[in-house]
């Protein structure tokens, strides 16, 4: 299984590629009156509108700071990903289209399944409702993210 990786703060995390539409710099969005405090605001893209998150506000940890760097990483709808959700074990995340603003991406990591560990009670101060799995690789750990849970509230 291959996983698209980027850093929130010095956190390594990382989603199935086969979910992420696109990385972009669009940092600037329409802010949304009266919603919860980790969305960040809508976009336009190319004519489909993206709600996106502050993934570390989400996390609990502090707002992201934008730089040069911060990208959005922009995933896939079910509608998208309909034809092969099943045969790649991809989570549905509904019909809505959603990203995350990240600190930086980093690379596409191939894992083994078996390599995949269950989420422990927490990595530091991110809940295990927010983590699938976990990857120790030899330098520092993957924590592979429930992009299903992070998207609902």
């Amino acid at each position: 299984m291959q996983f698209t990786t980027f850093y929130v703060g010095e956190t390594l995390f990382g989603v199935n590629i086969l979910q992420v539409k696109e990385i972009n710099n669009q940092m600037k969005y329409t802010p949304v009156p009266d919603s919860a405090d980790f969305i960040k605001g809508l976009f336009n893209l190319r004519g489909q509108i993206i709600t996106i998150f502050d993934l570390a506000k989400r996390l609990g940890r502090a707002d992201t700071k934008i730089e040069d760097r911060t990208r959005n990483l922009i995933l896939k709808t079910d509608a998208e990903t309909s034809m092969i959700r099943s045969s790649c074990k991809l989570e549905e995340i509904g019909l809505d289209a959603v990203g995350f603003i990240i600190d930086k991406i980093g690379d596409v990591i191939e894992v083994e399944d078996s390599d995949i560990q269950p989420a422990p009670a927490n990595v530091g101060d991110i809940s295990k409702e927010f983590i699938n799995g976990v990857v120790e690789l030899k330098d520092e750990l993957l924590i592979i993210l429930n992009v299903q849970e992070i998207i609902r509230f």
